[in-house]
């Protein structure tokens, strides 16, 4: 928050011309930092406006996305072209702003209804108890790889 890109599009309310959001999106994609990346991380605004961005002009190239607060999967100004065989992580709270007025099952239902029905790989991890900035040890508990698998016998 506060950085240089840090707001909205000029095509948003209350957006401005560059530097922003978009602008940083065009600049990732520019320094190749798609190619080089096994998978990308988006916090709330990245997960409105990067990787929607991302999405329309490299489609499933795009490597696989963690969104925390679920971002792209909201109803936004600049719509979303989600593409069918985008890998999505998507990490809501029950204490998120972006929950707005809906119950958990209805915030649960309603990002669901946005993954496009074709998708089949993304996921959706509700935690009930998850502010709009996660707890470090929440983030640290579901970014932790895997143990290595035990030697064969």
């Amino acid at each position: 928050s506060g950085s240089t890109y840090d707001c909205y599009p000029a095509s948003w309310p209350q957006g401005s011309h560059g530097p922003n959001l978009e602008s940083f999106a065009q600049e990732v994609l520019k320094r190749g930092a798609l190619e080089r990346s096994d998978c990308m991380i988006f916090g709330s605004r990245g997960g409105q406006v990067v990787l929607p961005w991302l999405w329309k002009v490299k489609g499933d190239a795009v490597p696989p996305a963690f969104v925390i607060n679920g971002g792209c999967a909201m109803n936004l100004p600049s719509g979303v072209s989600w593409p069918a065989n985008a890998v999505t992580f998507l990490l809501v709270g029950g204490r998120d702003t972006f929950r707005g007025g809906l119950s958990p099952p209805e915030y649960v239902a309603d990002t669901q209804s946005r993954v496009p029905k074709d998708n089949r790989t993304t996921a959706i991890l509700y935690v009930n108890e998850m502010i709009h900035m996660p707890q470090a040890e929440l983030l640290s508990a579901i970014l932790r790889p895997p143990p290595p698998p035990p030697p064969p016998r």
